[in-house]
């Protein structure tokens, strides 16, 4: 893969991010259709990667690049119809993000900054499609991340968070039956 970041376009010594990924898994259908779920397992290596200098104070490079690095690990989503509207989806994952390569020695083998190695969500929602609420719905969720480094180096580390969201909307029906 090639990623193109505008922001180092100005840097001489930045290079087209690289990426290299194998995956395998499987994916069901369960129950009619009313319970999906995918597993898959996977291995990404990249070059070129761009990441804040720590040390930046106006007068030297705002940015590094590391040589490269390599994600490994699982992830898990399960998507269940509950009843008719109602529909729970689930995920987790966890893996092993290190630094494969650098200029500088020292950081080889240490984890990426602000990478966190699990994380997990939850979200209900349901959605009215018949009487005089048809086409509105409302859903509630929350997505865990485990602590992460805070830097490259692997000096402090940054806490673990949960978020709560909610959301509410309103499907609007546009010409021929479709909807906003």
């Amino acid at each position: 893969s090639l990623n193109i970041n505008p922001f180092f376009n100005d840097d001489p010594r930045s290079k087209p991010q690289r990426g290299t990924q194998w995956e395998a898994g499987l994916k069901g259908d369960l129950f009619n259709n009313r319970l999906q779920f995918t597993l898959s397992w996977f291995n990404i290596t990249q070059t070129n990667i761009p990441t804040n200098n720590p040390f930046y104070d106006g007068t030297n490079e705002r940015f590094l690049f590391i040589g490269a690095a390599r994600s490994r690990g699982v992830d898990l989503d399960l998507t269940a119809r509950l009843a008719e509207g109602f529909n729970v989806i689930a995920n987790v994952s966890a893996f092993k993000y290190r630094i494969t390569d650098d200029p500088d020695p020292k950081l080889v083998g240490k984890r990426n900054a602000n990478v966190a190695p699990r994380s997990a969500n939850l979200w209900a929602s349901y959605e009215f499609h018949k009487g005089a609420l048809s086409g509105l719905g409302l859903g509630s969720g929350i997505t865990y991340a485990s602590s992460r480094w805070g830097d490259d180096s692997n000096t402090y580390k940054l806490p673990a968070y949960t978020l709560w969201d909610a959301g509410l909307w309103y499907y609007v029906p546009v010409f021929g039956g479709s909807s906003l």
